[in-house]
């Protein structure tokens, strides 16, 4: 049987269009998340806003004169939850995108993020083959990640309103 994008979806982040930078940033800094998705009063997804366009808006001193509104990208490329795996293999083929927004119409259930996909490729795929090599993964101090970044956006947004 064929697996379906929706079965290896992950929850993402969301947030009112309505809410605050300071909002967002704190919501991403404590989930360790590198975007957060926008919803609109109707609680449709409208688009997603990357951290680096947080950052560039603060290197540029544009923090308190944006709106998420104003940081928010398109979304681009979408997936159906009842779409075979292989539409998210032809997307991350095509794309430097590390993930895909997934819709059951259109109700927003999260994300199929290339790292997920390479596990489920090894996971069904690729479980026939005989294993050649070992790899000990890293440690997860050795993962990158943004939220030591926003972290100290909103420590020097504080320490100037404060």
């Amino acid at each position: 049987m064929t697996k379906l994008i929706g079965e290896i979806v992950e929850t993402r982040l969301t947030i009112s269009h309505r809410s605050s930078i300071t909002a967002a940033i704190e919501i991403m800094a404590r989930c360790q998340s590198d975007r957060i998705y926008l919803t609109g009063d109707d609680g449709r997804v409208r688009g997603t806003i990357p951290d680096y366009k947080i950052i560039k808006a603060y290197v540029r001193g544009e923090l308190q004169t944006q709106t998420l509104s104003d940081l928010a990208s398109p979304l681009g490329e979408t997936l159906e939850s009842t779409q075979p795996l292989l539409q998210a293999a032809v997307f991350f083929r095509d794309s430097r995108a590390v993930e895909i927004p997934v819709f059951s119409g259109d109700q927003f259930l999260g994300v199929v993020r290339r790292t997920r996909f390479l596990q489920e490729l090894l996971n069904v795929e690729l479980s026939e083959e005989p294993q050649t090599t070992s790899h000990t993964p890293r440690e997860t101090s050795d993962c990158l990640s943004s939220a030591p970044i926003l972290t100290g956006l909103i420590n020097l947004k504080s320490r100037k309103t404060g």
